[in-house]
């Protein structure tokens, strides 16, 4: 490979995670819409296998509170998770990128492996027993609905830089379609 394709590559590269996590987005909102627990089960388990991850959480944002609930776990769960928690948060306060999420509709990633990471997320990944996670927004009305939260076992592939991407999946989709389940849980 020569030199002056990398760039393209890299884009191109970059695109492709886009559209996979933009997608994956589309289709946790979409789960919701049908207001079925096997479809939400079933919209996790599409994510992980897209991206290749041993585990993915679906979470649903509290502004007032600023924190993420887990509304699903699902595939390699970690030693205290569960498939459906009662009360599995995450705060703003604890995990800095949550409000970037929330704020800017971004995706973020962490790794073991990169010494300049922030210390709670090196603590929850080592008690999930993972090495490395990516989030992507899940979006509706133009603000944050939800977070979709991907990991990784210390024998698969790291999540990289070209991963580490601002996911910004449309807007418009069947959450918005049905204001019910907006507020409601699995």
């Amino acid at each position: 490979m020569t030199v002056g394709h990398e760039p393209r590559l890299e884009s191109a590269r970059r695109e492709n995670v886009a559209t996979r996590l933009g997608a994956l987005a589309e289709i946790a909102r979409a789960a919701w819409a049908g207001s079925e627990a096997d479809l939400l089960r079933q919209a996790a388990g599409s994510a992980r296998e897209a991206l290749g991850a041993a585990s993915v959480s679906i979470s649903r944002w509290d502004a007032e509170l600023g924190q993420v609930r887990v509304l699903l776990n699902d595939g390699q769960l970690g030693p205290h998770e569960v498939p459906e928690p009662m009360d599995e948060v995450y705060t703003a306060e604890t995990y800095v990128h949550l409000q970037v999420l929330a704020d800017q509709l971004t995706g973020w990633a962490s790794n073991i492996d990169h010494g300049d990471q922030d210390e709670a997320d090196i603590k929850l990944l080592h008690a999930l027993d993972k090495h490395c996670s990516v989030g992507a927004p899940i979006p509706m009305d133009g603000r944050i609905w939800g977070e979709l939260f991907l990991s990784r076992t210390a024998d698969q592939p790291r999540f990289d830089a070209l991963d580490e991407i601002e996911a910004r999946p449309p807007d418009q989709g069947a959450i918005a379609e049905h204001p019910e389940v907006a507020d409601s849980r699995v």
